[in-house]
């Protein structure tokens, strides 16, 4: 409790992924052609490819973010450096791309188990196998201020080639602010809760969960197919016998419905003045309440720059209430299809995950002004919202990418919005 880290920098000599240039050969099979550097014998197993420009060692922005071919098998060669499948011909012939190898971990500060009120300033990590920040359980009060996540020592190589730069689960009072994180695998920041799903239900009414619940702590109980919330109760039991609702909602509970434990929802949060560039994935994925996201700079991605979410792929929620996301200047986002294109449709996405990765029918996000961003060099929407009620969108700057792309606002399955030129 009450710790401070100043000014170190923190990486690993570790090459995490190898570079390479996708060709067709004479015989026209597609293939991957590796730098000299990276040349083994044998070679390595070849998870996933990305598009990467290696001499700015920054993520190339494409509609294919990452591949995970079927690969037919490693060509010989001298010394033996090329991998070869039909799937490389999704990428244009020239194509500079990085090879994952392995999926790595190795973080570079993990934070848990009843901590609180640690302040990070001036940090740098870089070449780190996995995430840089990771935070959850029973944590309280993290402060990073003018902190760097940048490319480190071995050339070509990015931050992480896989994962995120700050990732929290269940932590409250949060300041980024000032500081620039670059080169991720992943996502810059992802803060969000861990929700329950309910496993079974027994002739008795007990419910049990894919994850243990505490005896009499408040939990919030959504409809699996729509996430409605049915109210919310304290529950009793165990892990062992099962749970029951210690007062009657409105509906009982259902194998598949969530169940989000209250203690554990993310509230008061301020991200300011941060610059998140160049990561294969999503700017800021933010999923609570009392929030504010003003005066970033997000640029050079795959995904959304900012996406206020609840998602299904992975369990973690919980509803946004109360938000505010204002004075950000966002370019050159959103150009990927990994992320799902009914979820992730604007710079600035709002939605929350129903059945078969569609937007819920019914609101789900509560409460949230949208003000004053620039939206600049982008293929979709700039502000997109769905499930949701209660929205204010107004005084923002959009400019399309293209006469294509003009679609500068989507609406859909929301309710109570109010849009304005100021």
């Amino acid at each position: 409790q009450r710790l401070s880290f100043f000014g170190f920098t923190l990486g690993w000599d570790l090459p995490l992924a190898s570079t390479g240039t996708v060709r067709r050969s004479a015989e026209g099979r597609w293939e991957i052609l590796l730098d000299p550097a990276f040349a083994a014998d044998p070679l390595p197993p070849a998870v996933a490819v990305s598009p990467y420009d290696s001499a700015a060692r920054r993520w190339i922005t494409t509609p294919v973010a990452e591949l995970h071919p079927g690969f037919g098998g490693a060509a010989q060669a001298s010394p033996p450096r090329l991998y070869f499948s039909p799937a490389f011909k999704s990428f244009p012939e020239g194509t500079t791309v990085l090879v994952r190898h392995y999926d790595l971990d190795g973080t570079g500060m993990l934070i848990t188990q009843d901590s609180s009120d640690i302040t990070c300033r001036k940090l740098v990590f870089s070449q780190i196998p996995g995430m840089a920040w990771v935070a959850h359980t029973r944590v309280r009060g993290l402060h990073l201020d003018g902190c760097r996540l940048e490319p480190g020592a071995v050339p070509t190589q990015p931050v992480s080639a896989t994962r995120d730069g700050f990732h929290t689960i269940g932590v409250s009072d949060i300041l980024i602010e000032n500081c620039d994180f670059s080169g991720m695998g992943d996502d810059a920041v992802n803060i969000a809760s861990s929700y329950r799903v309910i496993t079974q239900v027994d002739p008795d009414g007990r419910f049990r969960t894919n994850t243990a619940l505490k005896s009499g702590e408040v939990v919030g109980l959504r409809a699996a197919n729509d996430l409605k919330l049915r109210g919310q109760a304290a529950v009793k039991g165990n892990e062992d016998r099962g749970y029951r609702l210690k007062q009657r909602l409105g509906s009982a509970p259902e194998a598949g419905d969530i169940v989000e434990p209250r203690a554990t929802a993310v509230s008061r949060v301020l991200l300011r003045g941060n610059r998140f560039h160049d990561h294969r994935g999503r700017g800021i994925i933010f999923k609570g309440e009392q929030a504010s996201i003003e005066r970033n700079e997000i640029a050079n991605l795959m995904g959304p720059g900012i996406l206020i979410g609840y998602d299904r792929q992975w369990p973690e929620g919980f509803a946004s209430a109360n938000l505010v996301i204002a004075g950000n200047r966002l370019s050159n986002v959103n150009h990927g299809k990994r992320y799902q294109p009914e979820l992730s449709r604007g710079a600035i996405t709002v939605v929350a995950e129903g059945e078969h990765d569609q937007p819920t029918a019914v609101p789900v996000h509560r409460n949230l002004v949208i003000e004053q961003n620039v939206i600049m060099e982008s293929p979709n929407p700039g502000i997109a919202v769905a499930s949701a009620e209660g929205v204010w969108i107004r005084g923002n700057e959009i400019a399309p990418n293209s006469p294509e792309d003009a679609k500068p606002i989507l609406v859909e399955n929301a309710a109570q919005i109010t849009i304005s030129p100021e």
